[in-house]
This record gives structure tokens, sequence and C-alpha cells, in this order.
């Protein structure tokens, strides 16, 4: 009798756990087939999150985590930008997702410069902001990057100089020269980014910046431009006059 009771419990719970995969599995099936019909148009921040979170856990329902992190974060960029051990504090959500989650969005940054580098820089630049603004945005602290140029004004390099200790920005002018030297670069664009929201340059960028046109012109390498880069707009140095009144030696 009470093995005919434990068979039929066992029966029972493979049957409801058959029926809730085929649950998932079909909230899945429709995810998906709305991502394929038109791309993430439509998509909750959650949903998005949970396709990304389905792709490490392909037999578990990643509905509720993907809220709790979206709810935790703030936003899918909150999300994918959150460190892989803040992610991991959330209840479902481990290695594997974190690392996947990190992934997707460095893969998403490296695809934003691989549309810059090698290009005219003038041409390039809506798709050199959209790889500033995607390194920055979220970013409590400041940033700084340089973009550094060959004799065609190609784009040779966008690379990371600096982050913000503290509440400053340690800079060395003889950083960004021998960079520049070693990329055989003619000119470059400085860019950072202001947490607060700013555009206004402070009166440190403002001395930063004549400091390195200084230290390049002495090399024959231009200073072109200083891009401050905020979530809604961007403050271009030269277009407001700043760069010809930097000294040069």
């Amino acid at each position: 009798m009470w093995t005919s009771r434990i068979i039929f419990f066992s029966i029972n719970c493979a049957m409801k756990e058959r029926q809730w995969q085929i649950k998932i599995s079909g909230h899945r099936e429709r995810l998906r087939e709305r991502f394929l019909a038109k791309g993430l148009d439509g998509f909750t921040d959650a949903e998005i999150v949970e396709l990304l979170l389905a792709l490490g856990t392909p037999r578990q329902d990643c509905k509720e985590r993907a809220r709790e992190a979206v709810r935790r974060f703030g936003s899918l960029a909150g999300v994918l930008e959150a460190p892989v051990e803040e992610l991991m504090k959330v209840p479902g959500i481990g290695p594997r997702n974190s690392i996947a989650l990190k992934l997707v969005h460095e893969v998403a940054r490296a695809f934003l410069r691989s549309k810059v580098v090698g290009r005219d820089c003038a041409r390039a630049m809506p798709d050199l902001l959209d790889y500033l603004r995607h390194r920055f945005f979220l970013e409590p602290r400041e940033v700084l990057a340089g973009v550094f140029m060959g004799r065609g004004r190609e784009i040779l390099d966008v690379q990371e100089l600096a982050q913000g200790e503290g509440g400053r920005l340690p800079f060395f002018p003889r950083q960004v020269v021998k960079k520049a030297l070693e990329l055989d670069a003619y000119r470059v664009v400085l860019a950072h980014n202001h947490p607060g929201g700013s555009l206004r340059p402070s009166r440190e960028d403002l001395e930063v910046t004549e400091r390195l046109a200084r230290a390049c012109a002495a090399l024959d390498i231009l200073l072109e431009d200083h891009l401050i880069v905020t979530r809604e707009a961007v403050f271009s140095f030269k277009a407001n006059g700043l760069m010809d009144r930097m000294a040069r030696p």
C-alpha cells in the first residue's frame, strides 16, 4: 500500500514538474517569437533581462529574478552596468548568469567601438558619440578617454586613459602624448564624463586641456577637441571656441 502511494506521489510530482516545464517553455517561446518578429521593440526591461537569463538557465523560470534585478538596479542599463558581485546578490542569479549579462554588455561596447576605428573622425562622429555614451552611461566616477587619429583624420584607436579617484580625475599629459606616439597619431580628441550631468567645463577641465595642448604641440601633435559627455548632451570645446584660446608654446 505504501509502495503504491509512493509511486503515485512520484508520478504526480513528475507530471506537475512536466506541466511546469511546458508552461515555462511556452512563455519563453512566445518571447522568442516576439523578438524574432520585431526585435526588442515593445519589450520591457524585465523581459529583456529574462531573455538574457534564459540563455544560461534553459530549464528554469527566469521571470521573477529578472523583475527583481530590474527593481534592484533601476533599469536594463543598471542591470548590465552592475558589478558581478552585486548581480549575484539577486536571488536566482548565479555566476553563469552574471557573466552572461556582463558579456552581452561588453560585446555591445566592442561592437560600437568597431564601428569607429579606421573611419574618418568627422563621418564617424555619431557612432563615436554612441560609443562614448555607452562607456560613460551610469558611470558614478569621471572617466577620461582619448580618441587618437592618423594624418588623414582616420581613427586609429579609442582608449581609456584614467578613472576618477576620491572625486578627482588623475591626469598626466605625458600619458596621452606617450600613447599618441605609440600609435603614430597626429591628432587627439579627449573625452570625459560629468556624472552629475553638468555640461559646463570646470576650471580643472580648462587647465588640463591647455596643459595637454602645449605638450602635444611641442611634438607636432594637435589636440583637436575635448568633449564633455553626459546622458543628455555633449559639450565640445572646439565648437564653443575654447580650443582657439588654448595657449601654444
